[in-house]
């Protein structure tokens, strides 16, 4: 009796196991998959409208990646997109939130890190490949602290970040937007 309850046990557990496994393994291809993925140029200005109110003109997206994904959405968005339009400029003047450069000092340590007296700090930014920029518009969302969402601090006191920047170089026409989420 004890020999057929034990084998009987032993392949609901030995089924139970390969069931387990099989719902582990889908809902980690299916919610993650490689952690990368390449939005389209129609993602990238619908996440822009959205993020920052701004309806961008046709253009070229050059580079697109997004990390987001398992359980809490943790990642970074990073995107090149280059606008032909050489009005935009008086564009980005006129909209609400954009700035002229240069940045601040604490976005400057976001995107490009600084060292200092043997210490460093940043860049927080991994996926984005920001060139340093002189001429042009900024644009910060701070999605940590929706009641401030153009203030840039004090965004390095904290031990999660949520923000979105973006970066128009006006000499090269190239739109650089970047997320990061903690």
């Amino acid at each position: 009796m004890f020999y057929l309850l034990g084998k009987l046990l032993g392949k609901i557990l030995q089924r139970a196991f390969i069931g387990l496994f099989v719902l582990l393994l889908s809902l980690g291809t299916t919610l993650d998959g490689n952690g990368i993925r390449y939005p389209s140029e129609a993602q990238f200005t619908r996440r822009i409208r959205e993020q920052t109110g701004l309806v961008l003109p046709q253009g070229e997206l050059l580079e697109s990646i997004d990390t987001h994904g398992g359980f809490h959405g943790d990642g970074e968005y990073y995107a090149a997109y280059r606008i032909s339009d050489a009005a935009f400029v008086a564009t980005l003047s006129q909209a609400a939130g954009w700035q002229p450069l240069p940045l601040p000092e604490e976005l400057e340590i976001l995107i490009y890190g600084k060292s200092k007296a043997g210490s460093a700090s940043g860049p927080y930014l991994k996926k984005a490949s920001v060139p340093r920029i002189t001429d042009g518009y900024w644009y910060f969302s701070d999605r940590f602290d929706p009641s401030a969402p153009q203030r840039s601090s004090p965004v390095l006191t904290r031990g999660a970040f949520n923000f979105s920047i973006a970066i128009y170089d006006a000499e090269s026409g190239i739109l650089y937007y970047a997320e990061l989420d903690t």
